[in-house]
């Protein structure tokens, strides 16, 4: 009976090894598209009369989003990882571009053969600038902030290397201005506002599909 349990035992262990998708030690690289969607605040501190008051409005806002990440796992279930995004628009009045660097963190609850889901929260600095497309009028803002993240995702692989990829979640998006340009001279107040007492506040969700590849990893027994 022992020698029995033995043997399940180590069939279940050689069973569990190749029924993961990825496990300790393994690489992915990830190239996606997407959108974000939500609302942006704008707050600054309005003097005149040398009174001041703080100030917001909201308004929605809709960005192309990129990403380009390097994970590497730590665990077959954790995993850890840098995030590269750039956010755009292109309005009719303006235009907005956004960059980011940082780190981030998975967690893999679902760990198949050829598919996998997991929980990633991501936070990264973030450099924006915006560009008047008037001629009568060129005006520029730039300003830095940061990024905070939390998402689901699935990867499926159709091979050893290569796969697609779906994420969706929710992103807070901090910029406080620094630079404001106006017909290519630097100013320090925008009408009655402070330049550096401007601040953005983007909230919203994402979705965003593209490319996984996966290097260095098992491929699992066929039947698996």
């Amino acid at each position: 009976m022992r020698n029995v349990l033995i043997i399940l035992n180590l069939i279940l262990m050689h069973t569990l090894v190749w029924s993961q998708s990825v496990d300790k030690g393994r690489v992915q690289i990830k190239l996606g598209t997407g959108v974000f969607v939500g609302k942006a605040t704008a707050s600054n501190r309005f003097t005149i009369n040398q009174n001041t008051a703080l100030n917001s409005s909201t308004f929605d806002i809709g960005l192309k989003q990129q990403s380009l990440a390097f994970v590497y796992h730590t665990h077959q279930q954790f995993a850890l990882g840098i995030n590269i995004y750039n956010h755009s628009y292109v309005g009719d009045s303006s235009n907005y571009q956004a960059g980011s660097l940082g780190a981030l963190v998975q967690y893999y609850f679902v760990n198949k053969p050829k598919w996998n889901v997991f929980l990633e929260t991501t936070a990264t600095t973030l450099d924006a600038s915006w560009d008047n497309r008037s001629e009568y009028a060129k005006a520029s803002l730039k300003g830095k902030g940061s990024i905070v993240g939390l998402s689901l995702g699935v990867n499926k692989y159709f091979g050893k290397i290569f796969g697609l990829y779906l994420q969706s979640g929710f992103m807070g998006q901090t910029i406080r201005i620094n630079q404001f340009s106006y017909k290519g001279e630097k100013k320090n107040f925008i009408g009655n506002i402070k330049t550096e007492d401007l601040k953005y506040l983007f909230n919203g969700g994402f979705i965003q599909i593209g490319l996984v590849f996966k290097l260095n990893n098992k491929t699992p027994k066929s039947g698996q």
